[in-house]
């Protein structure tokens, strides 16, 4: 498993469509930081307020939409599918590397994938608004918070990771989990937030979908949806990691389609 593991981080290490979606994040997470300092910090000192911004608040507001999930989920889908694209599996398989090795290996690299993005978003998305905010005094930076919500949000990224490797590994096929994978997350949002909306509901059923609990989630709820979030969380890790390696475990590679453009 290790062995496999270090060749799919040099894959990705050496993935053009891992740069390109790095620089997408980049720049739609450059395109936050600038709208939020302006509607929240110019605008207000425009019209005479006292501005005390809020790393806390900014950091809600970078996870606000689906800037950061979708290149992520372009990167995800190319790079799971690339192995059926190529038949790389019957290789791997004939030179004796079980097929449990070949999943964890190819599980926990797009974790580590996952968290190197994050990573270079978040630090990316701080270093900009530090900047903005340079001559600005009074900021407020809650650590603890802001490091609990990571925390989730990391959490939250991980587990919409292994669910899109269950669609990939289910469908096999490049351009119908591009087609799946996004009309889940336009349909669920469409469908879910109005229901709760309807209902009158204090926890929408938008946020037990992962992608929705990563994008509403706000610092001030954590306390009080705490249980709600982590049995959330952890059923989308359990559920798609043991579906993904059932489903891996048997079907026949050999004679599995070839994934396509």
């Amino acid at each position: 498993m290790i062995a496999v593991f270090q060749s799919e981080l040099y894959r990705v290490r050496k993935s053009k469509t891992f740069i390109v979606c790095l620089s997408l994040a980049i720049f739609f997470v450059l395109a936050l930081a600038i709208s939020y300092n302006y509607d929240y910090v110019r605008v207000p000192e425009k019209a005479g307020s006292l501005v005390f911004p809020s790393l806390a608040d900014f950091t809600e507001y970078l996870f606000s939409d689906y800037s950061m999930i979708s290149p992520l989920l372009l990167f995800l889908i190319v790079h799971i599918t690339s192995d059926f694209k190529q038949e790389l599996y019957p290789v791997l398989l004939s030179k004796g590397i079980k097929r449990t090795a070949i999943f964890w290996g190819k599980l926990l690299s797009c974790l580590c994938a996952m968290m190197l993005y994050l990573v270079i978003c978040i630090v990316f998305a701080y270093a900009v608004i530090f900047t903005m905010w340079a001559n600005i005094s009074g900021v407020n930076i809650p650590v603890f918070e802001i490091g609990t919500y990571l925390s989730i949000q990391f959490l939250s990224f991980g587990a919409y990771t292994t669910f899109v490797l269950m669609i990939c590994y289910l469908l096999r096929n490049r351009t119908t989990s591009f087609f799946v994978n996004y009309l889940l997350i336009a349909v669920l949002w469409l469908y879910l937030t109005k229901i709760g909306i309807a209902l009158d509901m204090s926890y929408p059923l938008y946020q037990y979908w992962i992608v929705g609990l990563s994008n509403g989630l706000q610092i001030e709820q954590i306390p009080h949806n705490i249980g709600r979030i982590i049995v959330t969380i952890t059923l989308y890790f359990i559920i798609p990691i043991a579906v993904t390696r059932t489903t891996f475990c048997h079907f026949d590679i050999k004679n599995s389609e070839k994934g396509k453009l």
